[in-house]
């Protein structure tokens, strides 16, 4: 189809038979010179790049994606800058890695919300910022001038990408290790840095005094460990549930279910934040403080197992405080103690009043971080007359509420709410009840119901208020948090307005 028209056209200009042998000489070579070099060098790329990747797979550490990497501290080292000397060999390596197949940006919802980060940009922009070092010849290259400083502040750390990445490239920990340098360099935003400043003086991200931390319990009289006899359990209460009010109703909530349950349990009040903000904020030093003191306390209060009602705190327990070996404690979630009780029959559900649809968000430093999206489905399920139903995204493919990796307390940076985008999705399944097991989800969709208009078509509840009340059996402390929440009800009906917890 091409050989014979261009003879034609060979024919016409003209020329003698040496001179057209030797331009068919020519361009023979030239092709067959061309066509080896395609097929060779092309082969050579696609080989090197099956190969590269099946070692990413085959060198995947086994690790939660919850678990950060440590990201090294030292007084002799330099400040980052994002070169290619900043970023660690496995970095380099995934980014070769990568099949460009953006399955990783399909599943941001950073990216759903029309944000900045597009999480296979960040990967493909260390790859180019490896060949800009190559021909920089001794020009500086930066990951800050491929990728854009925003995209690093928008990531929730919900390990989405880390998940449906057919490669296992870990995305997230190239972001957090990108927003440490930022942090060393004194680049973040003002929300940013007064979460760290507030966990640095006052031991809480949201700079409340320390004193308030306990007061949530005076009315509960809840025992508090001390140096005499252990408790079997430690109830770690966290930051949101000792300072937010929404958070307050569902430790209120947990430790009455615990007591009616019979559980030996007891609350430290003078603990730290885990750190996990200010980890994955980007600020090391700050979190292996916090690590040190909440460890010290636990050991003092003779700690053996936790109880948490916080995936991020679970997560912190469970995966990052041990620095080898197993976890110095058995730490459980409280939607998997509470469902061991209501297995054993240790607390008694009564039937709602009306039935009710539900449907259950799952956190995600608890389902995918973690691996638990049976226990607090079960939980619901014991309930007589609460009708569970899924969203389009749940389980491992669920959608995040967008307060984590810190954006509880950074600013917007435009484009949608992603906990807009995650309400209406529960909205669709004409649920009544958005059920969830963190609180920080459970403040990201309140928000969301409130911004939006929604909060009387649609409530937020965590698992331990729901199972707080169907609860058939009352107790000391059951009967003292109904009282509570009948009195905030109270206020709430009042013309001066609510009542704070």
């Amino acid at each position: 189809m091409v050989g014979y028209p261009l003879a034609l056209v060979l024919r016409a200009l003209g020329g003698t038979p040496d001179g057209l042998r030797a331009l068919h000489r020519a361009s023979w070579t030239g092709h067959a010179v061309l066509s080896i070099a395609f097929f060779g060098l092309g082969t050579a790329y696609f080989f090197r790049h099956a190969v590269v990747s099946a070692l990413s797979v085959a060198l995947a550490r086994e690790r939660s994606t919850g678990a950060l990497r440590p990201y090294p501290l030292s007084a002799s080292k330099t400040l980052g800058h994002g070169g290619v000397s900043d970023l660690r060999a496995r970095d380099l390596f995934e980014a070769d890695a990568c099949t460009t197949c953006g399955r990783c940006t399909s599943v941001c919802p950073a990216t759903a919300a029309g944000k900045a980060l597009d999480p296979r940009g960040v990967v493909l922009g260390l790859a180019e910022l490896v060949g800009r070092a190559a021909g920089a010849h001794g020009s500086p290259a930066s990951a800050f001038d491929t990728i854009p400083r925003q995209a690093i502040w928008d990531c929730t750390t919900c390990g989405a990408c880390n998940s449906a990445c057919p490669v296992d490239i870990q995305v997230f920990d190239k972001i957090v290790d990108l927003r440490q340098q930022l942090v060393d360099l004194g680049e973040i935003s003002a929300g940013g840095q007064a979460a760290l400043e507030g966990l640095q003086a006052r031991r809480n991200p949201w700079d409340y005094p320390p004193a308030q931390r306990a007061l949530w319990r005076e009315s509960l009289k809840l025992p508090q460990a001390s140096s005499g006899k252990a408790p079997e359990w430690i109830y770690w209460v966290g930051c949101a549930g000792a300072f937010e009010p929404s958070a307050q109703a569902i430790l209120r909530s947990t430790a009455a279910v615990l007591a009616a349950g019979g559980v030996d349990f007891a609350v430290l009040g003078n603990e730290s934040c885990t750190g996990d903000p200010a980890r994955r904020l980007g600020d090391e030093a700050l979190f292996a403080a916090c690590r040190k003191r909440n460890l010290e306390l636990l050991r003092e209060a003779g700690a053996r197992r936790i109880v948490t009602h916080c995936p991020h705190c679970l997560n912190t327990f469970k995966n990052e405080y041990a620095e080898s070996g197993p976890p110095e404690f058995e730490v459980v979630h409280h939607s998997q103690l509470i469902g061991q009780l209501v297995a054993e029959r240790k607390v008694r559900l009564r039937a709602e009043a009306a039935p009710s649809r539900v449907t259950f968000h799952d956190p995600c430093y608890l389902g995918r971080h973690n691996g638990e999206y049976d226990a607090p489905r079960g939980v619901l399920d014991a309930i007589p007359g609460l009708a569970r139903v899924e969203m389009p995204r749940s389980r491992e493919t669920s959608f995040c509420c967008g307060g984590g990796g810190g954006q509880m307390w950074l600013e917007s940076s435009g484009g949608n709410r992603v906990e807009g985008l995650r309400l209406e999705e529960a909205r669709g399944t004409g649920a009544g009840i958005v059920a969830t097991a963190c609180p920080f989800c459970k403040i990201m969709l309140e928000t969301a119901a409130v911004t939006a208009g929604r909060q009387d078509e649609i409530v937020v509840r965590d698992i331990s208020e729901i199972v707080f009340a169907a609860l058939e059996v009352a107790s000391i402390v059951t009967d003292q948090v109904r009282a509570d929440a009948r009195a905030r009800e109270g206020a709430a009906s009042r013309p001066e307005g609510r009542a704070s917890d």
